[in-house]
């Protein structure tokens, strides 16, 4: 039984690295019915070193995610009576990894990133605070090398403030989701785009971007009235157009303005310089997308 009940572990906790990051649900389900089996089993130390490595091994699959249902799993098990220091490490990293980044961050698949999740889970836990015989507690410090920013954020180039926005992610399939959230892997996603009746619809291409430690943001411009319905977006784009202060955002003449916005422009640059793109009003209505790097000369020329 011990044999199996070790095997049987160590699977499950390769299948938790596999899928660390993705918010699989299947992956998801069979690590949790697992861990319901091993709650009602008897109190054992073999037992609740497996309980422990499948906890922390679905919270690698939900990571930064917040998952309400993981969430009350942990919180259980961090409820209940005699748990060693061993189990609450354990434990304790399991609700990290859940809320990493403050739902900002997720674990990556590359080879540094299971290198350094693997030495940070090795399945063996410590007794006490001093002890380091099996395993340097230093060590579990070490998933840091597989944690990546993959937060999505829509700004509103009026306010500039982060605002609830819906969006397609498009890459194997069309996801939709709302504004912030957490992206797939970045090799998985072609494009994002803005489809919220509230705000104009626009593209972000995604693939062949820069890296950016700051995750995806994307500068949306909200519509006059609302979003309504089909024939809304059209009334909303002949109302903005004709609002002067909407038309004057990024021109050449408008030197005044964008010595406002000097320090959010340099910031926007550093950032995302090449994807994250103005949206500009032409005369006619129409969305016009100016490169963020144009804006950043005419600043600088202005300053």
């Amino acid at each position: 039984e011990q044999c199996r009940l070790y095997a049987l572990t160590g699977a499950l906790m390769a299948l938790g690295v596999r899928f660390a990051g993705t918010g699989s649900e299947p992956a998801k389900r069979i690590l949790m019915g697992h861990i319901k089996k091993l709650i009602g089993s008897p109190d054992r130390a073999m037992h609740e070193q497996c309980l422990c490595l499948l906890a922390i091994s679905v919270a690698c699959v939900m990571a930064g995610s917040g998952d309400l249902e993981t969430l009350r799993m942990l919180r259980a098990l961090q409820a209940r009576k005699r748990v060693n220091y061993g189990s609450g490490m354990a434990i304790g990293m399991s609700i990290g990894f859940l809320f990493l980044g403050g739902g900002r961050l997720a674990f990556g698949r590359g080879r540094k990133a299971v290198a350094g999740l693997l030495i940070s889970l090795f399945p063996h836990f410590p007794s006490e605070s001093s002890d380091n015989r099996s395993h340097l507690q230093a060590l579990r410090h070490l998933y840091v090398l597989g944690v990546e920013n993959r937060q999505i954020e829509a700004i509103d180039v009026e306010s500039w403030e982060s605002v609830k926005v819906k969006v397609e992610i498009h890459g194997d399939e069309v996801v939709k989701k709302e504004t912030p959230c957490l992206l797939p892997e970045k090799h998985k996603i072609k494009s994002v785009r803005v489809v919220d009746e509230a705000y104009f619809s626009r593209k972000v291409k995604v693939q062949g971007a820069p890296t950016s430690s700051d995750g995806l943001r994307v500068y949306v411009m909200k519509k006059n009235g609302g979003g309504g319905g089909g024939g809304g977006a059209q009334s909303g784009s002949a109302t903005a157009a004709a609002d002067p202060s909407v038309r004057k955002s990024i021109q050449e003449e408008d030197l005044s303005y964008l010595k406002n916005l000097r320090l959010w422009n340099l910031k926007l640059t550093h950032t995302f310089s090449t994807n994250l793109l103005f949206c500009n009003i032409n005369k006619n209505g129409i969305i016009d997308r100016g490169c963020i790097r144009a804006t950043y000369d005419k600043l600088i020329s202005a300053s």
